[in-house]
């Protein structure tokens, strides 16, 4: 069982749940990218999915993450090669395991965005 803590996606008419079996090909990308944004560091343990509305910003999505991670006294890392506003991945370190939430960069503003919250595990 693992221990790392993860933040709780918001509810309500901006956001639903995504079963992982129903968009595949968008799913595999997201994870494509946030595995490509970790540079080795992690593998993706188990991923869950929200299709948020799109006048939802990704900035909204961070910072209501980073405030639930704040409240547990877990901050996220920026690491050197971070390019804020284009990259819409964010990683808490907890440990040798991590909590990501990421947002599919091929989302644009008025289309649903997929976004995903991952239990991380050290590259082994």
């Amino acid at each position: 069982m693992s221990d790392v803590i993860k933040a709780n996606p918001p509810s309500g008419e901006h956001v639903k749940a995504v079963q992982a079996a129903s968009e595949t090909a968008e799913i595999k990308n997201l994870i494509d990218e946030v595995t490509k944004f970790v540079r080795g560091r992690y593998t993706i343990k188990s991923g869950d999915y929200y299709r948020f509305r799109g006048d939802v910003p990704w900035v909204a999505i961070s910072k209501n993450v980073q405030n639930q991670m704040a409240e547990k006294s877990i901050q996220r890392v920026i690491y050197e090669w971070n390019n804020p506003g284009f990259d819409f991945v964010d990683v808490y370190p907890q440990g040798d395991s991590a909590f990501a939430v990421a947002m599919s960069s091929k989302s644009s503003s008025n289309k649903s965005k997929l976004v995903g919250y991952f239990e991380m595990l050290p590259k082994q």
